[in-house]
């Protein structure tokens, strides 16, 4: 066993791995617990990103990860909106986002696997929403309409 100095054992909050008790499409009420700003590099160059850290009322915790961007069409928009409502989040994307303002609140985040087997955030919704069942695709008005159904041969009159 390693003796590391006292310092870095204060800091140490625990780690998971692959074998989680989330479930792939799995609906969680949780609470954001925390935010950290870091530095990624993808396919695009190197810049900002936030991981959004959610706790389980069991203790479970999944993160996400988004841009800075709050703007209408960006990732993290939808998940802000689900934590304080979307009237509130007009007026706090206009100015810089404070982690105090959302760390603490509850929502729901939808789970899926990525392709590592680890559990990835997919959504994040409000408290109290499930998402919509998908709808069977209606038949076209112009199709044609289905055939009457033929007599079975024991209901033939002879």
């Amino acid at each position: 066993m390693t003796d590391y100095p006292p310092e870095f054992n204060d800091d140490f909050e625990g780690f998971s791995g692959p074998a989680t008790d989330f479930e792939d499409g799995a609906l969680y009420p949780v609470t954001l617990t925390k935010l950290t700003r870091k530095v990624v590099t993808g396919p695009f160059g190197t810049g900002p990103a936030i991981v959004w850290t959610f706790t389980t009322e069991e203790g479970g915790t999944i993160e996400g990860m988004t841009s800075e961007a709050t703007g209408p069409k960006s990732k993290a928009r939808p998940w802000l909106e689900a934590l304080v409502g979307k009237a509130r989040v007009k007026e706090i994307t206009t100015r810089i986002i404070q982690p105090s303002e959302l760390v603490g609140r509850e929502c729901q985040v939808l789970v899926g696997m990525n392709n590592d087997g680890y559990p990835r955030v997919e959504a994040v919704l409000p408290l109290g929403n499930q998402p919509a069942p998908r709808e069977a695709t209606p038949a076209p008005r112009d199709a044609a309409p289905l055939p009457e159904p033929q007599p079975e041969f024991d209901d033939l009159p002879f």
